[in-house]
């Protein structure tokens, strides 16, 4: 009975549910009733336009048609209209936002919707039309399926699309078309977008990297553990264009040194619709000492991306401005950020990216940034000067229809010109550069966009604030253009300290990938950064003024003893190579180095005559700390094509010699018990060693190195005629004066005589 009668009680319990659910159920039907508004939007010639609508009904909901495209960004779910949509709204005040891309004026009104149907009708104003202006565009980061991505890029009034198939792989959600050829013509509402459909993106800890116009599907397998480099190869020989998320990426420099990279994204998807992510721990991915580390604002995430972009052209590198928007994975709309490139009307998807790579174009998420000379070139342009550099006039003009906060230009990553501006939307100026050195100048701006209110702007602020990918509200919109070149006396840009921070991300780099990257892997990395190195050597050589010293080594015919005196007549006739500089001279005596070089078929000769008034040398074994005393030192890359295979050779005062062979550079694991057969050193003292009550003079040392021992790297043992090796000839300065001299100057932060991309250059002659 206990069990019947509990039975009961559930059944009553459970028709009481029933009942009350039916009852709310109808009381919430009721309070939804939706009425029906029907939206037209127009182009200014009254013509259907789609556009990307936003409908929110008084019970706080997003409407949208049943079977539209939508985008959620934050809160907001807006859809894609063909320019004429219908979508069931509560009685009650409902707001619309409607927006076509950066070029038209964005609408944002309230409704009152009353019972039945209402209908209204929006004629969009376009405030700026850019390809009038001899621009079109587009953006290299879409991870949407090509039936949502046809209405998304027509709404937005791109002129040209990207479909990433291939994300860490094929991507089954986003699957290649039906047709044939890499560029689809996706079609919604009559207008047709080109798009390229076998685009790949690689992420993994190497760097996000975006391929663009590949021929065929990427045929790699995507594997974590294999470097981005294989990829980037196989894209840019098929003609494809690449682009980076950053010059933060760690494998940026690297591929671009190889001439792998096209583009790096200034605008990329750190920044969305009405927000930005905080990345600062993006700042310094290889943890080079010393880099900046940025704030977790919106002006902090701008000045990385440029700060990083920056970097990458002071080494020497033509890399034009990307932009992206990762829409699909970041909840952004297609082409928020963009690139207005210039091209022709008639254009097709190839001509548009060849341009791109050019550098003929700006990025933006909202101003347009036109910057031009006086003579017409503009950004992907080389400007030739002669020797004693020249005068270039720019003019850069900036448009909005918001107000513009700053407009700048920017020669070398530092500002050349500043604007501030309060309220203005457009802004034009002409000025003067003077470019006495290889440069490259671009414009910049920033603009506060103020559609929203402060209150509706919060909506937009990530309740999750320990997220890791979290989302900000901001105002922020920016524009950049592409660089215009310089050359002076045929000289491109080479900034020394981003040169030195260039290697300096290298060898990071190098570390890192000896830690991550595969087994099969090893060889083609330390190859590919062999020559990244040698090419970011080259470039280094490049500033006037700054180049690497060079020195003739003639040969001898007569016999030279080995005395330490100096006294024969091939070293009396022999010229120095020059004063040895001091690069990181604080205090003390600058005490100076005189050093000869002469060579024959089996001998490189090695003479020194050193200033000193206190002579030390304690040791006296053979790989002894020698460089604790008074001593001289040998460095060579005997192969100018492996200038980072190099040797040294350390002696001191007393003869006792340090020796060691670095086949793949600084730092790195050393040629086991390599030692130096046949040298011979002599030395003599003006003065007394190691007594430092009375006041020396000098000391000389001299030394004959068998060719023999650089046999396994050097071209040709002996040298031929006009061969060059990379070497540098350092002196350490004991106890009392302990100073740092070189013949070839580094231009580390910190002593630093392993740094092969400063040594100098000689050539073998008769």
């Amino acid at each position: 009975m206990r069990d019947c009668g509990c039975l009961a009680v559930k059944l009553l319990i459970y028709r009481l549910l029933f009942f009350a659910g039916l009852f709310f159920a109808g009381l919430c039907c009721k309070t939804a009733h939706a009425d029906t508004l029907v939206l037209t939007t127009l182009d200014e010639f009254g013509e259907p336009l789609p556009c990307r609508i936003l409908v929110r009904g008084s019970d706080g909901r997003c409407a949208v048609p049943d079977d539209a495209v939508t985008l959620q960004t934050g809160q907001d779910r807006w859809f894609m209209s063909s320019g004429r949509c219908r979508v069931n709204v509560p009685n009650g005040d409902a707001m619309v936002r409607i927006e076509r891309g950066p070029e038209y004026v964005r609408i944002k009104e309230h409704l009152r919707i009353s019972s039945g149907s209402a209908s209204k009708t929006y004629q969009l104003r376009r405030w700026i039309d850019m390809r009038q202006r001899g621009y079109l565009c587009g953006e290299n980061h879409l991870h949407v399926d090509s039936v949502q991505l046809a209405p998304m890029l027509v709404s937005e009034g791109l002129d040209f699309g990207t479909s990433l198939t291939w994300w860490r792989g094929p991507d089954e959600r986003r699957p290649v078309p039906k047709g044939e050829g890499r560029v689809r013509l996706l079609e919604f509402a009559g207008h047709k977008v080109p798009t390229s459909i076998y685009d790949a993106e690689l992420e993994y800890a190497w760097g996000a990297a975006y391929i663009q116009n590949l021929p065929a599907p990427l045929p790699l397998e995507a594997e974590p553990n294999r470097p981005n480099l294989d990829y980037l190869r196989h894209a840019a020989a098929a003609g494809a264009i690449v682009h980076y998320q950053g010059g933060w990426s760690r494998e940026v420099l690297l591929d671009a040194l190889l001439g792998c990279v096209h583009t790096v994204n200034v605008c990329n998807n750190n920044f969305a619709l009405h927000r930005f992510q905080p990345r600062s721990r993006y700042s310094n991915l290889l943890e080079v000492q010393n880099f900046p580390v940025y704030a977790d604002t919106d002006i902090g995430m701008l000045k990385m991306n440029t700060d990083t972009y920056y970097r990458l052209l002071n080494c020497g590198l033509r890399l034009a401005a990307g932009s992206g928007s990762a829409t699909g994975v970041k909840q952004a709309p297609v082409g928020y950020n963009r690139a207005y490139v210039r091209s022709a009307p008639g254009d097709s998807l190839d001509e548009f990216y060849k341009a791109w790579k050019a550098g003929r174009n700006f990025v933006t998420n909202g101003p347009m940034l036109m910057l031009r000379t006086e003579s017409g070139g503009g950004p992907g342009d080389t400007i030739q000067l002669p020797k004693e550099g020249g005068t270039i006039k720019v003019h850069v003009e900036a448009h909005f229809d918001q107000p513009l906060a700053s407009l700048e230009i920017v020669v070398n990553g530092e500002v050349a010109k500043a604007m501030k501006f309060k309220s203005a939307k457009s802004i034009s100026s002409t000025i003067e550069l003077r470019i006495a050195e290889g440069s490259w100048i671009t414009a910049r701006c920033t603009a506060e966009d103020r559609l929203l209110s402060d209150n509706e702007l919060k909506a937009y602020k990530d309740p999750s604030a320990n997220n890791s990918f979290r989302v900000a509200p901001s105002r922020l919109r920016f524009a950049h253009t592409s660089p215009i070149y310089v050359t002076v006396d045929g000289q491109h840009v080479s900034v020394r300290k981003s040169v030195v921070e260039g290697f300096q991300m290298l060898e990071r780099f190098e570390a890192f990938s000896r830690k991550n990257a595969g087994a099969r892997y090893q060889a083609t990395m330390t190859n590919a950064l062999e020559t990244a190195r040698a090419r970011l050597l080259a470039k280094a050589a490049r500033q006037p003024g700054d180049e690497p010293p060079s020195y003739s080594i003639h040969r001898t015919m007569s016999e030279i003893t080995i005395d330490g005196r100096l006294d024969e007549a091939a070293w009396r006739g022999a010229t120095a190579v020059g004063d040895f500089k001091f690069p990181w001279w604080k205090t003390g005596l600058k005490e100076q180095t005189v050093s000869k070089l002469l060579w024959n078929d089996e001998f490189l000769y090695v003479a020194f005559r050193c200033d000193d008034a206190h002579i030390w040398a304690e040791q006296i074994e053979r790989d002894s700390p020698v460089y604790q005393d008074d001593c001289v030192e040998l460095f060579t890359a005997p192969n100018s094509v492996h200038p980072f295979n190099y040797f040294n050779i350390e002696m001191n005062v007393g003869g006792a010699f340090l020796d060691r062979h670095h086949p793949s550079g600084p730092g790195k694991a050393e040629t086991p018990n390599w030692n130096a057969r046949g040298v011979r050193i002599a030395t003599t003292v003006d003065g007394t060693l190691n007594d430092d009550t009375d006041t020396d003079r000098s000391w000389m040392l001299e030394a004959a190195i068998p060719f023999a021992n650089f046999a396994s790297v050097a071209q040709h043992t002996p040298p031929h005629l006009e061969d060059v090796w990379h070497l540098n000839l350092n002196r350490l300065g004991g106890k009392t004066n302990p100073q740092y001299s070189q013949w070839s100057p580094g231009r580390t932060e910190r002593p630093q005589f392993h740094a092969p991309q400063y040594f100098g250059r000689v050539i073998f002659r008769e």
